[in-house]
């Protein structure tokens, strides 16, 4: 039997809003559903059965029915809409996609949006190879626009899931790893520079890389608060939200690409 914990509603930079309930379900057969369910449905299940005492546990992460599906094959792409909560996201995908500069041509209908990324213009070094128009630059771009607030939550919800049993429930625990997590971001708890995105473009790509890595030490800093006047494992959460942020700026820095539009002139104040 399953009881509710949790219930919040956030809405994403794509203009999304999502509402998520946490349900607590008995560990024994959990994942049963998801695997029958597999057997006609789409889906996936990913699981670690790796285990060592003080630092892993073993976790399972799967679901079935996807609202949306892309595929894609060379530069042709497609998006379709698989079920009504498909249909509702499939909007904020296309004027996402619509507004790309690597998409030479889309094509938007009731449940499907389809395009074409466009080729690559003249030669280029193996380096700049991974920055090239291709499908990867759409679903990057997914990621960055629409679904950042539900990567904060999966990323957090993933670190909390691979701390043991201790960390989430004993205080002393939870505030040792607090500080072992202090030492892995420590060159992102101090003041941000200005020049720490010189060179990442489009200049929109730099502004949520700007806007995230400041909130490393904002989250880091308030978890452990938050751990000591809740739970242990509330604060694990936003000590893993510290980490997802930074990881997400890490991501706008592999993820800048040249652009030939001229940086704007900005007056000094």
């Amino acid at each position: 039997m399953t009881t509710p914990t949790s219930t919040e509603q956030y809405l994403t930079r794509g203009g999304i809003t999502v509402r998520r309930t946490i349900e607590g379900v008995p560990v024994r057969h959990a994942v049963e559903p998801i695997l029958e369910g597999l057997d006609q449905r789409r889906g996936a299940l990913l699981t670690s059965s790796y285990e060592y005492p003080g630092r892993y546990t073993r976790w399972d992460l799967g679901f079935i029915d996807p609202p949306v599906v892309l595929t894609a094959q060379g530069r042709r792409f497609r998006a379709e809409a698989l079920n009504a909560r498909g249909r509702l996201l499939l909007p904020a995908l296309g004027r996402t996609l619509s507004a790309l500069d690597v998409v030479a041509a889309i094509d938007t209908r009731d449940d499907v949006v389809e395009g074409e990324v466009r080729a690559p213009a003249g030669r280029f070094t193996e380096e700049d190879r991974s920055r090239q128009p291709s499908v990867f630059s759409l679903l990057r771009a997914l990621v960055a626009a629409g679904m950042n607030a539900a990567r904060l939550n999966l990323s957090a919800a993933q670190y909390v899931a691979g701390r043991t049993e201790a960390e989430r429930q004993d205080p002393a625990a939870m505030e040792k790893e607090w500080a072992r997590m202090g030492g892995v971001l420590k060159a992102d708890l101090g003041t941000v520079s200005p020049r720490a995105f010189d060179g990442v473009a489009p200049a929109a790509v730099r502004a949520l890389a700007e806007a995230a890595l400041p909130q490393v030490r904002v989250f880091y800093d308030a978890s452990l608060e938050y751990g000591r006047s809740t739970t242990p494992r509330f604060g694990l959460y936003y000590i893993g939200v510290a980490r997802a942020q930074r990881e997400f700026a890490d991501f706008c820095r592999k993820l800048s690409t040249a652009t030939p539009r001229r940086v704007p002139a900005v007056r000094g104040l």
